[in-house]
């Protein structure tokens, strides 16, 4: 039996990119992934404010295009009737990698075929080129408080919440990530204040906007994989710590078990 926990707090909430600020973080997140690909950073940014805005408007509750980058239908490769967008938030990450099988005209403007296009972004560490490079599957989380965990984000996560000049912004990363992994500054994670300390004693010129992160984890996802006598099942089950009376407690907001695809 294999068993493991994941810290959603630390992931990328991708509901949040109907807010700006969450939105343009995304593109930033998007840009990354496909820097390798498309090395025309004109054609690349546009790229990912298409796809940004096109999900927000698949997320958002209106059915307004947002933007001149939006779109609310799209036409089916098998039938008359076009695809609508869901115009509710995301249940699952997965839903990301359905809705970016929709981007045939995207993924021809990154000049890839939409497969590879897809697996750029959803998932990298399955081609053999990108081996070990994470990306929105392993990156994004849809059961969140709309925060990121600034004392466990990963790196990938972490970068693209900071704004300034690249060099200066991936510099301030690295120092975030070395000032949090010290023991001695185990006793002042329990706030966000460590951040202003960092950014005092580097004097670098990056900025962030404080209502995205908190320094506590409150979201999780376990799942279980076993053999049973009809073959390997998972189970996975999403829950949030709280409070009740001054007691910590742990809610199941979902659960299910399911037999993994292969």
């Amino acid at each position: 039996m294999e068993f493991s926990i994941t810290d959603e707090s630390s992931l990328f909430p991708v509901n949040a990119i109907t807010q700006a600020d969450w939105r343009e973080a995304f593109i930033r997140l998007l840009d990354n992934l496909l820097e390798k690909q498309m090395q025309f950073t004109f054609e690349r940014e546009e790229v990912c404010k298409k796809i940004a805005f096109r999900l927000q408007d698949w997320i958002d509750i209106n059915t307004k295009q947002e933007g001149e980058f939006g779109r609310e239908s799209y036409e089916a490769f098998d039938r008359k009737i076009p695809i609508r967008t869901k115009n509710a938030k995301l249940l699952f990450v997965s839903e990301v990698r359905d809705f970016l099988f929709l981007q045939k005209d995207l993924a021809e403007e990154a000049g890839m075929e939409l497969d590879a296009f897809v697996q750029t972004l959803y998932f990298p560490s399955e081609m053999s080129e990108m081996s070990g490079k994470k990306g929105l599957k392993d990156l994004l989380t849809t059961h969140s408080n709309e925060k990121v965990n600034v004392n466990t984000a990963r790196k990938e996560v972490l970068v693209v919440l900071f704004t300034g000049q690249e060099q200066a912004v991936e510099d301030f990363t690295i120092r975030v990530l070395a000032y949090r992994e010290n023991p001695d500054n185990e006793d002042k994670l329990e706030s966000l204040g460590w951040l202003e300390t960092i950014k005092k004693d580097t004097s670098q010129n990056v900025s962030w906007q404080a209502s995205m992160f908190q320094s506590a984890s409150n979201y999780y996802s376990v799942k279980v994989s076993g053999i049973t006598p009809k073959g390997t099942k998972q189970a996975l089950a999403f829950l949030v710590r709280s409070k009740v009376n001054g007691k910590g407690k742990m809610t199941t907001t979902y659960r299910e078990m399911y037999v993994p695809e292969n």
